[in-house]
């Protein structure tokens, strides 16, 4: 089938097999059947990236397409891609209240870095246990500033080990900073709860 460029203007040239534009998932999915690139998923990218530089827009554009391959090849069943663009949420199933986050550093922060954070759910009320509990509040836990940016097989092999082990999001949570994550060669760089 063709591709034709979107324009909002007839070419006049018609193909001969014409792919029909949806506003709401203009491209195809992906074989993890992520729906990408909606109406209001272009809308938010427009707004955030509204003052970028070229060079700022260039470099968003290379961590974005890092984060979706990673969230393709690393299974995606418990992951997700957050609507900005900047950044993987990972919950899998039986993790105990914890998850993992994988954010890109913002454009036009000079100092900012890739950042692995695990943190956890507790439940709002305090006299409420985790599991049985009617809301809950995500706090970091641990934070890991990587001094270089992580290649896509970096990320997903991340995501497939908490997918295959859940309970590894709450061993990484006890790491003391210094410690490298068990499984990874990355170091915590941060604890929250001390």
């Amino acid at each position: 089938m063709a591709l034709d460029d979107f324009s909002g203007a007839s070419s006049g040239d018609e193909p001969e097999n014409e792919r029909h534009w949806e506003f709401g998932h203009p491209f195809v999915k992906d074989d993890d059947g992520m729906d990408t690139l909606s109406d209001e998923t272009r809308e938010q990218f427009d707004h955030r990236e509204a003052g970028f530089t070229p060079e700022e827009r260039e470099k968003a554009t290379a961590d974005l397409r890092v984060l979706v391959t990673a969230h393709s090849l690393g299974g995606g069943r418990w992951a997700s891609l957050d609507d900005a663009g900047s950044g993987i949420f990972a919950e899998p199933y039986d993790s105990d209240g914890f998850y993992m986050t994988v954010q890109a550093p913002e454009p036009g922060d000079d100092d900012a870095s890739w950042e692995i954070e695990v943190g956890r759910w507790e439940p709002d009320d305090p006299d409420e246990e985790y599991g049985d509990h009617t809301s809950a509040t995500g706090s970091p836990v641990i934070g890991c500033a990587l001094p270089v940016a992580p290649s896509a097989d970096e990320i997903a092999h991340l995501l497939k080990s908490v997918d295959g082990k859940p309970l590894l999001l709450a061993e990484w949570a006890e790491a003391p900073v210094g410690a490298v994550l068990a499984g990874t060669t990355m170091v915590v760089t941060e604890r929250y709860d001390s």
